[in-house]
C-alpha cells in the first residue's frame, strides 16, 4: 500500500469497478490477486479501494487487445514525420 495507514482503521475493501466480496484482510486480499489497494478515508462503507482479480484481468485483457490494435495500424504514406 503506498499511503500511510492508520493502524486503528479496520480493514474493509472495496472494488473500484464492481460490487465483488471482499477478503478479510489485506494479507488474504494480495494472496486472492487484489491490486492497486489503498487507503480511502472518504470510502462510505470502505476504508480501503483496490481492484479485485476479475476486474484486473478484465483490464489487463482490454489493454492487451487495444496495444495489438494500435501494433497492427499501418502508417500510411511512409514515414511519419517528413522532415
Amino acid at each position: 500500500m503506498s499511503h500511510a495507514i492508520p493502524r486503528d482503521v479496520p480493514f474493509t475493501l472495496s472494488c473500484a469497478e464492481c460490487d465483488t466480496d471482499s477478503p478479510d484482510s489485506y494479507e488474504d486480499a494480495v494472496q486472492e490477486g487484489w491490486t492497486q489497494i489503498e487507503f480511502d478515508p472518504q470510502g462510505c462503507s470502505e476504508n480501503f479501494l483496490g481492484l479485485c482479480p476479475d476486474c484486473r484481468r478484465r483490464e489487463e485483457e482490454q489493454q492487451a487487445r487495444l496495444r495489438a490494435a494500435f501494433a497492427s495500424l499501418k502508417p500510411e504514406g511512409g514515414d511519419a514525420c517528413p522532415t
